[in-house]
């Protein structure tokens, strides 16, 4: 799924790919991204990752996230 091939990449390029993607989309992959990490009992990198986008980007998803 896409949670996995995003935390199999470099953060780097992983936020390149998601920059392109919709919102909606960013959202339940960071979030998928949450609950792999949560089940492995590991730290989820979702908070890295969206430090990374560009400012905009990260702030409709982190604003939206709480919305949704």
């Amino acid at each position: 799924d896409l949670a996995n091939k995003i935390t199999s990449m470099p953060p780097e390029e992983s936020v390149k790919i998601m920059e392109k993607w919709e919102d909606t989309l960013v959202i339940d992959v960071l979030r998928q991204i949450d609950e792999d990490a949560r089940e492995r009992g590991k730290v989820s990198m979702s908070s890295y990752l969206i430090t990374l986008l560009p400012k905009d980007k990260a702030s409709r998803v982190m604003y939206l996230m709480t919305q949704l």
